[in-house]
């Protein structure tokens, strides 16, 4: 069997402080480097230079998708893989890619590997996100903002694929964002869509639904969501769901995130998330009993990273744990309160919370 061949192409804009930390990684395994720069006023193109020829300029555009198809117009390779500069991969990982290139046959033609990252609050994202695709199909890279492969992807919300896929599901990216360079580039790309009357797609309006919590306009998230719900369309409610739900909490509006939440489980099945969502807004509306049976209910589910779909994993313990501390606290049991928290601290023997936690229960019962 012929060894497949690997080309990494890279879109950069301002990375000096992480560029090199992603291509010590990725040197190990890529055939071909391709980097391409969108303006960068710091020293990333110098940095890309002393590990591959292949740098090229492209003036920006707002348009996430034009400039990742551009990097993969200058691809030679039998796959493409794509990684952005905060992205990490760890030395077991990488020799697990090289490994690929001696196990992949002609006939796979997308490879999916787990992509991890920090999120808001320290809460990790995980799910399964294409990571190589044959060059010789041509793919295409579609949307501006939050850009995909439609028909390799789960933002097309169709897990049949023409493409015959595999999962690598022991290989991990960890995204590894050291700070915003623009935390207001997607949505003033979105905003330009709209103004200049591009049709928004169900996908689009789902990541306009967080892009509007991240910035604080908890209203417009909100009836952003609607829009979502409106279509009935399963993928794409369960990946706005948690911002207008965390959006309407933030507005005190804590019926309507109860409400919102159950009819959400007419479209997409229960997670720990909407379990714990759900009992936080009984919490807040002072019934507790039905809020620590669905913090127990979240609970119940076996942490899974093999989905397609966007994972929460504090949801499976750190936070029920906290939820059902805090719960226990209020109704007076505080043996429950105390063990509850001692969990929380086994997940996350660095929180913060559990320490507090500690000198609360000490202060009052000592």
């Amino acid at each position: 069997m012929e060894i497949n061949t690997i080309s990494v192409c890279m879109i950069v804009k301002d990375e000096e402080p992480v560029l090199a930390r992603c291509l010590d990684c990725v040197k190990s395994f890529a055939d071909e480097i391709i980097v391409v720069d969108t303006g960068s006023s710091d020293h990333s193109k110098k940095i890309a230079q002393h590990y591959t020829k292949y740098v090229y300029d492209f003036e920006w555009c707002d348009d996430f998708a034009a400039a990742r198809n551009y990097s993969y117009s200058f691809a030679t390779c039998d796959y493409i893989m794509w990684l952005d500069a905060d992205d990490v991969i760890e030395a077991q990982d990488c020799e697990r890619i090289a490994a690929l290139k001696n196990l992949l046959t002609p006939d796979i033609e997308v490879v999916y590997m787990l992509y991890r990252a920090a999120q808001r609050d320290n809460h990790e994202t995980a799910v399964l996100r294409d990571r190589l695709i044959r060059r010789d199909l041509g793919a295409k890279w579609e949307y501006p903002v939050h850009e995909g492969i439609p028909m390799s992807t789960a933002a097309a919300g169709d897990r049949s694929a023409k493409y015959k896929s595999y999962a690598a599901k022991d290989i991990t990216i960890w995204h590894k964002k050291m700070a915003a360079n623009d935390p207001a580039r997607n949505i003033r790309i979105f905003e330009k869509m709209l103004d200049q009357g591009v049709p928004f797609s169900l996908f689009n309006y789902s990541y306009y639904c967080r892009e509007l919590y991240i910035h604080q306009r908890y209203e417009e998230s909100y009836q952003a969501y609607l829009k979502v719900k409106d279509s009935r369309n399963s993928y794409n409610i369960a990946h706005a769901l948690p911002f207008s739900t965390w959006s309407l909490q933030r507005l005190n509006r804590w019926q309507d995130a109860l409400q919102e939440l159950c009819d959400a489980l007419e479209f997409i099945a229960p997670t720990p998330l909407i379990c714990c969502e759900i009992g936080n807004c009984f919490f807040q509306l002072e019934m507790l009993q039905k809020a620590e049976s669905w913090y127990l209910q979240a609970l119940s589910f076996t942490l899974d990273l093999d989905g397609y779909t966007l994972v929460f994993p504090a949801y499976y313990d750190y936070i029920p744990f906290q939820k059902l501390c805090k719960l226990y606290a209020r109704s007076g049991n505080l043996d429950k309160a105390i063990a509850y928290n001692e969990r929380a601290a086994s997940v996350r023997p660095d929180s913060a919370s559990a320490a507090l936690n500690r000198l609360y229960f000490k202060k009052i019962l000592y």
